[in-house]
């Protein structure tokens, strides 16, 4: 049976791709930090996929490539032979450097890339990525305030960072003739505007057999994991809370996060915008205050002040010459980390809904959490895991800043309050 590593560039991107594989029954295992090239898989694992967050998104393209190729190489020492390089859906990131770090390190011929998700309003079509049918340029994420897209040819974005020949294939184009090709070489960046053209290429790419590099988002790494010969495993009944408090952390400045938000806030659930910089008596503070709204009203909401506020966000780049640990977006996602493991300590809570990645991660690492479970999809693009906690399975909810319907949190309440056996994944 085959055997996957997933590299994604963030934590919510390794999550809401890695869960594609998951809910498919597909024994899936996520690694991630500096721990994650270490140590190798032990003989005879039964895990078919391999998720490393290797959090290179805000690094320098040539920091980036290194953390690439040190994955890339830890897969090939532990006998796996096909890779996916998860993408951003608006193409943000270390993207062109990326891609050529894995066709380097693997030494293949080519790199099958696909960054549409249909299903999440993704689309390519003539090469050029669009966001709810507008092209990149005459989207939101065109002035995004952190890493804006303003460019919708992939070909035009790659080459900014890499040399390596790029061939669009259009949804006209005979599958079947494209991949027998081997003339076909380097990264081959596929139209597709519906969910079945990305199945198509799944098929076609596990009848052709020749290629071992993948790429895109959760759209087509979703297509993959129903399409190649992945050994199942027999499904086991989520051990997730029903009901309970629920804190919600929201870090992203992107404007769906901002909107989701604020239908929260209007719905009636508490907010708390903390003041940093957060020292230890503030933290305290902030979540003495959150632990007063979860006790009285079961919910709370944390979250970063809006756009052209003084505060900074955890999506506010870094100084110029400032490391990304040194970044204000940096900062300010492991001080909510740190504010929420001091209200897990005051409080009982049983579901932690995260709007971010960088945020989701700064949550984890302050908690110290011993295990995550990628567990199940609540709707495309957030996904729910299971965290191993002193008190129980802590039920996390995560998803990109982008991503998501303005009332997203009626999704996440309707799942909260599902009794434990309607989920059943590995």
């Amino acid at each position: 049976m085959a055997r996957l590593l997933l590299i994604a560039d963030d934590f919510t991107g390794a999550l809401d791709t890695g869960v594609q594989f998951a809910r498919q029954n597909i024994g899936t295992q996520l690694r991630s930090g500096e721990e994650a090239v270490r140590p190798q898989p032990p003989p005879g694992d039964p895990t078919a996929i391999w998720v490393i967050d290797t959090q290179s998104r805000h690094l320098s393209p040539r920091d980036a490539s290194r953390k690439i190729e040190a994955a890339a190489a830890w897969g090939l020492q532990g006998n796996i032979r096909l890779f996916y390089k998860k993408t951003d859906s608006t193409l943000r990131g270390n993207v062109g450097a990326e891609l050529s770090a894995l066709l380097r390190a693997t030494a293949a011929p080519r790199l099958l890339f696909v960054p549409a998700w249909p299903a999440m309003g993704r689309t390519t079509h003539a090469g050029r990525q669009h966001v709810e049918g507008a092209p990149l340029e005459r989207s939101a994420f065109a002035s995004a305030p952190l890493e804006p897209t303003p460019e919708s040819s992939v070909a035009a974005l790659l080459a900014r960072q890499t040399s390596t020949p790029v061939q669009i294939i259009p949804e006209t184009a005979a599958l079947d003739d494209v991949l027998a090709d081997d003339m076909r070489r380097g990264i081959l960046v596929f139209d597709a505007q519906s969910e079945e053209r990305l199945l198509e290429i799944g098929v076609a790419a596990r009848r052709c057999g020749k290629d071992r590099l993948f790429a895109g988002c959760a759209g087509f790494a979703a297509a993959l994991a129903r399409t190649m010969d992945f050994a199942r495993q027999e499904a086991t009944p989520s051990r997730r809370p029903s009901g309970g408090a629920m804190l919600i952390v929201c870090g992203s400045l992107s404007e769906r996060s901002r909107g989701q938000a604020a239908v929260m806030e209007q719905a009636g659930v508490p907010a708390v915008v903390p003041s940093p910089p957060s020292g230890p008596f503030e933290t305290r503070q902030t979540a003495q205050r959150l632990a007063a709204h979860l006790s009285r009203a079961g919910r709370a909401l944390l979250r970063t002040a809006g756009a052209g506020s003084p505060i900074p966000s955890c999506e506010d780049p870094a100084p110029a010459g400032a490391g990304d640990r040194d970044s204000p977006r940096a900062a300010i996602a492991r001080g909510l980390g740190q504010i929420v493991a001091e209200t897990l300590r005051q409080t009982p809570v049983s579901w932690l809904v995260i709007f971010g990645g960088d945020t989701a991660r700064a949550v984890v690492d302050a908690l110290g959490a011993p295990g995550l479970k990628i567990r199940d999809e609540v709707t495309p693009g957030v996904v729910y895991s299971e965290v191993e906690w002193p008190d129980g399975p802590l039920g996390l909810i995560t998803k990109a800043g982008g991503f998501g319907a303005m009332d997203v949190w009626r999704d996440i309440e309707r799942f909260a309050q599902r009794p434990p056996a309607e989920t059943v994944t590995p």
